[in-house]
């Protein structure tokens, strides 16, 4: 069996600046504890901008052949921790978390992982009143990279930022293509398909039609019921999905991201939360 499964019961105890002008630079502070997956804080332009919504980003660059992990029904590790430390009057907003892919070890497990170069978009709610100097801000992060063996690894990162005048356009970043990158990954509402993707949970069955795809896959969240076969069920060729559910009885949560694959087209992701009936 893989490491992970082992070694995740004695980790289960633990787990609970500089300014340049016109430029966000990413400060490591702390080197992390396992060099396979290395941590930085990135922005998306080149300041915040007073009175709106700015982006950020959680930095994850692993080696080749070693994973990270998505926040869902993994049968193995946990997904990184996240946080933050802001100036007075700066709030942060939910994580943005995308879209994963499905990795099967020997021993039927199936996790849901990042791999290579991984952005966690984070929001930031600038204050309409803030301006004048740089800020920082600073990340701590905990985290499981594995290949054959897993390895905990820890760190922080801090990014110092200018802020710019409130209802002015903000500049590009150095980083800004991997942002732009990343959102194609990012689960759209599943309202946004307009009713190309169906999908019901009936019966102890959930059903994904998407007519016309070479592919569908589900990848449940945490809060989900889980799928009862989901490494023979939770991935299908065509535009037809059945699986059993793990749980089947009328109420039971069903939600996490929906994979579709059109001919010629990238993969399209939507966000699923449906109740069993």
């Amino acid at each position: 069996m893989k490491l992970a499964a082992i070694i995740l019961s004695a980790l289960a105890a633990c787990t609970g600046a500089t300014h340049a002008a016109a430029a966000a630079l990413a400060v490591p502070t702390i080197q992390p504890a396992s060099n396979q997956a290395r941590l930085s804080l990135i922005a998306e332009h080149q300041e915040l901008i007073p009175g709106q919504t700015n982006y950020i980003a959680a930095r994850f660059q692993i080696d080749a052949g070693w994973h990270i992990y998505w926040p869902g029904l993994n049968d193995t590790g946990f997904p990184p921790s996240l946080n933050l430390t802001m100036p007075a009057g700066f709030t942060v907003g939910e994580t943005l978390w995308p879209a994963p892919k499905r990795y099967t070890s020997p021993g039927e497990i199936l996790d849901y992982i990042y791999e290579k170069d991984v952005l966690l978009i984070i929001p930031v709610e600038v204050p309409g009143d803030a301006g004048g100097d740089p800020i920082t801000i600073r990340l701590e992060s905990r985290w499981l990279v594995c290949k054959e063996a897993c390895i905990p690894g820890e760190g922080a990162a801090e990014l110092t930022i200018p802020v710019g005048k409130r209802g002015e356009k903000p500049r590009p970043g150095e980083h800004a293509k991997l942002f732009t990158a990343v959102r194609e990954r990012l689960p759209k509402p599943f309202a946004d398909s307009r009713g190309t993707v169906r999908a019901t949970a009936s019966g102890g069955e959930l059903r994904i039609e998407a007519p016309g795809a070479e592919s569908v896959a589900f990848f449940p969240a945490a809060e989900s019921t889980g799928l009862a076969r989901p490494i023979e069920q939770g991935a299908a060729k065509g535009g037809i999905l059945n699986a059993r559910l793990a749980d089947a009885a009328p109420g039971a949560a069903v939600q996490g991201v929906v994979e579709v694959v059109l001919p010629g087209k990238k993969p399209v992701y939507y966000t699923l939360k449906i109740r069993a009936d």
